[in-house]
């Protein structure tokens, strides 16, 4: 009898999600998508990290920007190629490691970007929301990149030993014994003749238990056990749901934000505003606002200005009643006036562009997660079109970000 080796084995590994055999024409047209998905990726997230990189001024929303890019390219230089090629082979892989990295790899990424997108959220909620609290610095992003990555791998590492090419078997075979406990199964030439021997029998089922090479890249539970694994696939699960209701809900905060601070705008007038001074010992950590006014004082000793670059101007919209018109604004005030309303609004259209970002990546997420959770029948295109999340960013880029465009001319206009 050969041996029962677990169904999840004979299954096409998505096989985590266990789904029959694929239609090979569904399969074919897959690999090919995937195929443009990782040319496209690879040199889109190239161009994104080659001129976000050369920014004079390094911001919190550029090291998120940075870190989705780098991630992407990995993802669509490594993992897609990977992906492809394990299809195309079933995922018959010789090699355990081979495939323990395969899923470390998917495992991994996916989690990161999920992570990635609530920072992202968040920093632009602060920055938005609340831009004079020194919530999200050049450090403080920095070390938030690293524990996500972290807790990513962790994700992905852990998912890795769930997978290989050895799996468990159980054989049951079933041997007759006389009174003695003598096997007896070849004392007879025949089964007549063992049943017509005055000789009590007994039978008994032995059950053998062992690890096979079986070849195929699917689900064990060698090192983690099946109940563990399920526990877990519920909380891996609910990560992108999670994620994706925080995200939305910080994103609303933030258009709810922007939609009083206009109206409030329109019913007191830009003529009239208010002056706050701040000591410019106040604030020692790089935010966007503490650049801004550190690149304001000194256009300002280049210009022979009477202001103090001690001495540094937030300029708010003004309460009806608080201060008259009279308290008009010197050459510092005006300047820095300008420059902070330049920069809430290029927040404003930063903080659109990643809503954006993070709605693609919800969209393209959506039908892989509830195919996992067998909510609608599985499509091997409509599962790996979660990778199209990978490649579009550089195209949100282009379209919603002058800055970019503008870099890629200059490069196009230096390579003629």
């Amino acid at each position: 009898m050969s041996p029962n080796v677990t169904d999840d084995v004979r299954m096409r590994p998505h096989g985590n999600i266990g789904f029959n055999e694929e239609n090979p024409v569904l399969v074919h047209t897959a690999v090919g998508i995937l195929a443009l998905f990782s040319a496209a990726g690879v040199f889109g997230n190239m161009l994104v990290l080659y001129v976000f990189s050369r920014q004079k001024q390094m911001m919190t929303s550029t090291i998120f920007i940075l870190t989705l890019a780098a991630t992407d390219f990995i993802s669509c230089l490594i993992t897609i190629p990977f992906t492809i090629v394990m299809e195309l082979h079933n995922y018959q892989v010789r090699w355990d490691l081979v495939c323990k990295l395969y899923h470390f790899l998917v495992t991994s990424a996916i989690p990161f970007s999920a992570f990635i997108m609530v920072a992202i959220a968040f920093d632009r909620y602060f920055c938005i929301v609340h831009p004079f609290k020194r919530t999200m610095t050049i450090p403080r992003t920095k070390m938030i990149v690293f524990v996500l990555a972290l807790m990513a791998v962790c994700i992905g590492v852990f998912c890795s030993f769930v997978y290989g090419v050895y799996h468990e078997f159980t054989d049951e075979v079933s041997i007759a014994l006389n009174f003695s406990g003598v096997d007896v199964i070849n004392k007879w030439a025949n089964t007549s003749d063992m049943l017509g021997s005055s000789e009590r029998l007994v039978y008994t089922n032995l059950t053998t238990t062992g690890i096979i090479h079986s070849g195929i890249c699917a689900r064990n539970t060698i090192f983690i056990s099946d109940v563990t694994f399920k526990g877990f696939q519920k909380i891996y699960s609910s990560l992108f749901g999670v994620c994706a209701v925080v995200v939305i809900i910080l994103y609303v905060s933030i258009y709810q934000r922007v939609a009083r601070r206009r109206k409030r705008l329109r019913n007191v007038g830009n003529s009239c505003c208010f002056v706050c001074t701040l000591s410019s010992t106040v604030e020692r950590e790089t935010t966007e606002f503490t650049t801004l006014r550190r690149e304001t004082n000194n256009e300002l000793q280049d210009s022979n200005d009477e202001s103090n670059s001690k001495k540094e101007v937030i300029v708010m919209p003004k309460r009806k009643g608080a201060y008259s018109c009279r308290d008009a604004l010197d050459a510092s005030d005006g300047v820095l006036k300008a420059k902070l309303e330049k920069l809430r609004i290029a927040n404003i259209r930063t903080a659109f562009m990643l809503a954006i970002v993070a709605l693609v990546f919800i969209v393209s997420f959506l039908p892989a997660w509830l195919i996992a959770l067998r909510a609608v029948d599985m499509n091997v295109i409509v599962f790996y079109m979660y990778f199209l999340y990978n490649v579009a960013n550089p195209v949100i880029y282009a379209f919603m970000n002058p800055n970019f465009r503008n870099q890629l001319k200059a490069m196009l206009e230096q390579c003629r």
